[in-house]
C-alpha cells in the first residue's frame, strides 16, 4: 500500500481504511490529526502546502548589518573595558583630567591644521607674547582642575557619576563605565550648546560693565581685528576671563544636565573648535564687537555704535536684541550700555 500513497487513489484508499477504525473522538487519537477532525470533512484531501517566506514574517537583518552591529558592540565593549581599567587604578577625577587634557591637545592640533591648510593667507598681527599668553591660560585652567581634584580626594568635577551600577548600592556587581547612547549624546549636545550661549552671554555682558571691563576683559580687546590674528589667540585674555568665559560654562552645563563624561568631552571640543571655525570662515558679529571696543572703555570705536554681540552663537543676542541689527547710535554708547 505504501507504493500507492503518493497517488490520490492511494490516499483515498488509506482514508477508507481509517474510516473503519477511527472513532470520531480525535482527542483519543491525536496522531490521526487532520483525518479524524470532527470540524472538517475527514475525507477531504488537504490542499498542497505552499512555501512560506520566513523573511516576510520575521525581519532578519542582512549579513552586513549584523557585522556592523557586532563591530560596534566590540568597539564599545573595548572602550568600556579600557575605562573600567583606568577607574580601577585611578580616582574618577584624575581620569577626568586625562580626558580634559587630551581634548585640549586635540583642540590645539585641530587649530594648527586649520591655520596651516584651510585658512586663507592673511597678514598676521599676532606677537609671540600673545601666543604664549594664550597657551598659558590652558595650563593655568588645567592646574586649577588638578588642584580641585587633588584637594577633594580624586572627586570628579565636570560630570555625573562614572559607574552605571553606583545608583544601586545593593548591587554586588563591580562598577562598569557606561557610554551614552547616540540619542542621549545628541540631545545633550543640543541642549548644552543652547545653555552655553545663555551662560556665555551673561558673563560676557557682565565683563563689559565699566567696573569689570578694565581689570578683566580689556586685555582680550587688544585684538582689534580678530581676522588678522593667529587662530590660537582666541584664548588671548586674562586668566580670570578665560576661566569664567570658557571653562565655567562647560562645567555648569555638564552638571546642570548631568552629561556623561564622553558627552562632556565632545561638548568641550565642539565649543572650542566652533570658535576657531567662526574665525576662519568669518564672524561679522564678533568682528563688529571688537571694532566697537577698539578705542577703550569710553571710546566710540572704529565700527561705531553700541557694544553688542555678547553671545557665542548669536541666539541670545537675537532674543535680547543685542545683535547690533538696526543700531544707528554710532559712537554714542559706552561699554555696558
Amino acid at each position: 500500500m505504501n507504493q500507492h500513497l503518493d497517488s490520490r487513489e492511494g490516499v483515498e484508499g488509506y482514508a477508507f481504511l481509517l474510516k473503519k477504525c477511527c472513532p470520531h473522538d480525535s482527542t483519543q487519537y491525536p496522531f490521526r490529526g487532520y483525518l479524524c477532525s470532527t470540524k472538517q470533512n475527514p475525507w477531504e484531501i488537504p490542499p498542497k502546502t505552499q512555501a512560506v517566506n520566513i523573511t516576510a514574517i520575521i525581519d532578519i537583518p542582512n549579513i552586513s548589518q549584523l557585522r556592523s552591529s557586532l563591530r560596534h558592540v566590540k568597539m564599545t565593549s573595548a572602550m568600556s573595558s579600557a575605562m573600567d581599567h583606568l577607574l580601577a587604578r585611578y580616582p574618577p577625577g584624575y581620569v577626568e583630567i586625562l580626558g580634559s587634557v587630551s581634548i585640549q591637545i586635540i583642540y590645539i592640533l585641530f587649530g594648527l591644521v586649520i591655520e596651516a591648510f584651510v585658512r586663507p593667507s592673511y597678514k598676521s598681527s599676532t606677537t609671540p607674547k600673545m601666543l604664549v599668553d594664550s597657551m598659558r591660560n590652558h595650563v593655568v585652567a588645567t592646574g586649577i582642575h588638578v588642584a580641585y581634584v587633588f584637594f577633594n580626594n580624586g572627586k570628579s568635577v565636570l560630570t555625573r557619576t562614572f559607574s552605571s551600577s553606583s545608583s544601586n548600592p545593593s548591587s554586588s556587581l563591580s562598577p562598569s563605565f557606561e557610554f551614552p547612547s547616540l540619542f542621549e549624546m545628541t540631545t545633550h549636545l543640543i541642549m548644552g550648546l543652547l545653555l552655553r550661549d545663555i551662560i556665555f552671554w551673561t558673563i560676557h555682558r557682565a565683563w563689559h560693565l565699566p567696573i569689570l571691563y578694565k581689570t578683566i576683559h580689556a586685555k582680550h580687546h587688544e585684538v582689534v581685528h580678530p581676522g588678522e590674528h593667529h587662530i590660537l589667540t582666541i584664548s588671548y585674555m586674562s586668566v580670570v576671563d578665560f576661566v569664567f568665559l570658557y571653562g565655567f560654562p562647560v562645567v555648569m552645563v555638564a552638571k546642570t544636565i548631568e552629561m556623561n563624561l564622553v558627552t562632556t568631552l565632545v561638548f568641550a571640543f565642539f565649543s572650542a573648535a566652533g570658535e576657531q571655525v567662526k574665525l576662519v570662515f568669518g564672524d561679522e558679529g564678533h568682528d563688529a564687537h571688537h571694532l566697537v571696543c577698539s578705542e577703550g572703555e569710553e571710546g566710540k570705536g572704529e565700527g561705531g555704535g553700541k557694544v553688542g554681540n555678547f553671545g557665542a552663537y548669536g541666539f541670545m543676542d537675537w532674543v535680547l536684541g543685542t545683535d547690533g541689527s538696526g543700531d544707528d547710535s554710532a559712537g554714542k554708547g559706552k561699554k555696558g550700555e
